[in-house]
């Protein structure tokens, strides 16, 4: 399936977001607007609305003809907290996609097949596209 990671920059204070997605980038760009604009409590959705989209420039980073994209997430009972590990879960899981999908890393690849409802402490709701 193909995808496309991209990258939004703030202009105004130059912090970065990165993003994947099996739509277009220009749709995905309109659903974190809808986000923002509907109240979203997610730092990047905060970001658009404090600074407005048009302090954001987006550029594509790469796209992937044969990603496999999880479609899933961290269960938290109460949103506004961490779950123990989601940290470092969110980063071992975004740096294998980036080793799998980008340097096509196949021990990367395996290691995000393998993932069935824990990375270390954290748990997780995963279906695979």
């Amino acid at each position: 399936m193909p995808a496309t990671i991209y990258l939004a920059t703030n202009q105004v204070n130059g912090k970065h977001y990165v993003g994947f997605t099996t739509k277009s980038v220009r749709y995905r760009r309109q659903m974190h607007q809808w986000h923002a604009h509907n109240g979203s409590p997610f730092a990047f959705h905060c970001a658009l609305r404090k600074y407005g989209e048009a302090s954001f420039q987006w550029t594509t980073l790469e796209t992937c003809e044969d990603a496999d994209h999880a479609l899933g997430g961290i269960p938290q009972p109460d949103r506004r907290h961490n779950s123990p590990g989601q940290r470092t879960a969110v980063a071992q899981l975004t740096l294998a996609f980036w080793d799998a999908y980008l340097l096509g890393d196949p021990a990367a690849k395996s290691w995000l097949a393998s993932i069935t409802d824990r990375v270390g402490s954290c748990p997780m709701m995963f279906a695979w596209k």
